[in-house]
């Protein structure tokens, strides 16, 4: 299955995991300003196939959904908590994404890390949520 077919069950996968795990919906498909301050989450992933996986989160559904995820008021969280966050949250989303577009595949994940941008090649989705947006962007590593 190519590279198209991750980012084709990406909304699925994101509506899942953030109803499940972070008690939210996305509400609709959104282009992303380029300009626009995302906190952004990197997975590298090996095995049936390579690549990166990059998610990215407006400041303040960052918070909204690390509160969320936490079982906490936002007012409480430390930085460190909602970048911890959003790392783990890029992990769920490539692993479901994966297991998704590659079912019996084999994959290992790298340690997720934050970034200022993703990668300069691939593609990526963006949806409106209550509190900001939500990125999810792919890259494969082959030639």
């Amino acid at each position: 299955m190519s590279e198209a077919a991750l980012i084709e069950g990406v909304a699925a996968v994101l509506e899942q995991v953030l109803e499940t795990m972070f008690f939210t919906m996305p509400v609709c498909e959104v282009s992303v300003d380029p300009a626009q301050p995302l906190l952004r989450a990197q997975v590298h992933y090996s095995g049936t196939i390579d690549g990166v996986c990059t998610l990215g989160v407006s400041p303040k559904a960052a918070w909204s959904v690390a509160a969320n995820f936490l079982g906490q008021e936002e007012e409480s969280l430390q930085t460190e908590q909602v970048e911890e966050v959003i790392r783990e949250m890029a992990n769920i989303v490539c692993g479901a994404l994966l297991s998704r577009a590659h079912p019996g595949g084999s994959f290992r994940l790298g340690t997720p890390y934050l970034v200022e941008h993703p990668p300069d090649h691939g593609f990526g989705r963006a949806f409106q949520l209550d509190s900001g947006i939500v990125e999810v962007f792919l890259a494969s590593n082959a030639s």
